[in-house]
């Protein structure tokens, strides 16, 4: 910061890195050979794997032909009183270098230790730890204990960031402060969480040929303990999981209730009957079964319900895709909910006294459980409002996170938790996709980023959802992000002729395109100067259907 820039074009990035690394173990030199003769304390970090995040999984037959990829979520926490902070270091070869912890002290100076190595991505400007995590898939023994290992995931690498707050209750928790995939410096604050989406490269084990059994899934954080933490323990979870298909769709007590003739034929109020009657309280139905193409619950409301009241169907199942629809008597439907994932909700609320129908809709397959919740009881359901983004911002994929803020408030004072999705429009409907490890998040809280490494280019949207257990509220942000890579003037992935046309056409207009200063800042100096256009035009002009990011981060 303040330094005399270096022209990238006399000098190549690998060179740019190797002297800006070098000056940050010097720092670090310097500050050491200031303390005082009393040792200060270390602030660690301490890394945990989160249990809850593991579990969303999904398989993949597509990848590799001819074989099937269990793939999987991650999330690792920190919860010590310290950093993790990781920072480059000497040069190895030509795409390795050496890693060291930079660990802070209790008097505000710190100490670097070497903590493996990391891979350095020219195209990107930012380096991947090394063995950063590792999965395995073990058996389970005939007394239901874990077994030996019979797949393993290999070790994985990763650029370290602030994603999610863990912990809101976490003494030293902060605003996130590592926030992108530079080569100075990566890291995960106290209190803070990194996910790592099933569709990340090398985030997956080969299952191919295991039976159809129980097994136990397990995640390793640091597994050659290349990182200082305060305990070492806590670095592995577990979660049992079944390979097999879910069991196949049976009819449920209720049927036959595949029409709305159907319903109407049958006795109402009774057991087991999908004409349910008139409501008065809330009403839960477990175990049932979509063994065909529709399921109708008739049901009368002798009054207009509160605030807050709801439809909603849920499912366990992964990859469940349920729809819900409201239909009154004469056949409108009045609400609808067709998102993507496994449950859908409509409200009640304000609906006139009179008789209505639940439409649960498999459109893709069968599903072999979920639950119908009619909820009545009055409850303000809490209300939620966007701090970030509140206008369109510009971030750079695989490279930037992005910033986002909330604040939620609720009338009975009930914990909060939030779900973040994102989507091309702000129309809620299979293209709403929820964003792996935002789900549930607490209320409180108020702030996360998103990884992009996963995301297409171009412009998204966000939606946030608020629950206080009983009541359900959304809200599209006022703002978006464009995701982008330097460069690539057509969001076409590549960076060619066609975008150096695209720019010199630019050129004759008196004005640059909106987003020209973040696409063409090259060196990411933060400005838009003669050695940007020059390694542009460079690039450009080379440049053949080449796709500069090939991998994720």
């Amino acid at each position: 910061m303040g330094a005399k820039q270096v022209p990238v074009l006399r000098r190549t990035p690998r060179q740019q890195v190797s002297q800006r690394l070098r000056g940050s173990v010097l720092g670090a030199g310097l500050l050491l050979a200031t303390v005082a003769a009393g040792e200060p304390s270390d602030r660690l970090p301490d890394l945990l794997p989160v249990r809850e995040t593991l579990s969303q999984l999904r398989i993949d037959t597509t990848s590799l032909p001819g074989r099937t990829l269990l793939r999987l979520s991650t999330e690792i926490a920190n919860v010590g009183n310290g950093p993790l902070e990781i920072r480059g270091a000497t040069l190895v070869d030509e795409t390795r270098s050496q890693v060291l912890q930079r660990i802070h002290r209790s008097d505000g100076s710190f100490r670097d230790r070497p903590a493996g190595t990391s891979a350095f991505h020219p195209a990107h400007g930012h380096v991947h730890f090394d063995d950063w995590s590792a999965f395995r898939l073990r058996a389970t023994t005939e007394e239901g204990g874990v077994g030996a290992v019979v797949a393993d995931g290999g070790k994985t690498s990763f650029c370290l960031l602030d994603l999610k707050v863990h912990d809101p209750d976490h003494p030293r928790l902060g605003p996130a402060s590592y926030r992108t995939c530079g080569f100075d410096r990566q890291g995960i604050s106290p209190g803070w969480s990194d996910v790592y989406h099933y569709d990340l490269p090398d985030q997956w084990i080969d299952v191919t040929g295991l039976s159809d059994d129980a097994y136990w899934l397990e995640a390793d954080a640091d597994p050659d303990d290349r990182i200082l933490e305060e305990d070492e323990s806590n670095n592995t979870v577990r979660i049992q999981i079944a390979l097999g298909r879910p069991p196949a769709a049976l009819p449920d007590r209720y049927e036959e209730n595949d029409s709305v003739a159907q319903v109407d034929a049958r006795e109402p109020g009774v057991a087991d009957s999908p004409n349910l009657g008139p409501l008065h309280e809330e009403v839960v139905i477990e175990d049932l079964s979509m063994d065909d193409a529709d399921d109708y619950f008739r049901f009368r409301l002798p009054e207009t319900p509160e605030a807050g009241a709801f439809l909603r169907i849920e499912s366990p199942h992964l990859g469940s895709d349920l729809d819900l629809l409201l239909v009154d008597a004469a056949g409108a439907v009045l609400g609808l909910s067709r998102r993507g994932g496994n449950y859908e909700q409509v409200p009640l609320d304000g609906l006139a006294p009179g008789v209505y129908y639940a439409r649960v809709i498999s459109p893709l397959s069968e599903n072999p459980g979920y639950r119908l919740l009619l909820r009545l009881a009055g409850n303000e359901p809490p209300r939620i409002a966007w701090l970030r983004p509140r206008r369109t911002i510009w971030v750079e994929r695989a490279f930037a996170t992005v910033p986002v803020a909330w604040r939620v408030l609720d009338a009975e004072d009930d914990a909060t938790r939030v779900s973040l999705f994102i989507d091309r429009d702000t129309r809620l409907d299979k293209a709403t996709l929820p964003v792996v490890g935002h789900q549930d998040l607490p209320g409180g809280t108020g702030a996360a980023r998103l990884n992009t490494a996963t995301l297409g280019l171009g412009r998204w949207h966000l939606y946030a959802e608020a629950t206080d257990g009983r009541g359900i509220t959304g809200r599209w942000a006022p703002g978006g992000f464009v995701l982008y890579e330097k460069g690539d003037l057509d969001f076409d992935g590549h960076v060619d002729r066609r975008d150096w046309r695209r720019f010199l056409r630019g050129l004759r207009r008196p004005w640059l395109r909106r987003g020209w200063r973040h696409l063409l800042d090259l060196d990411r100096d933060g400005d838009l100067d003669l050695r940007d256009l020059r390694l542009f035009e460079r690039r450009g002009r080379a440049g053949h259907g080449r796709h500069p990011h090939q991998d994720p981060l």
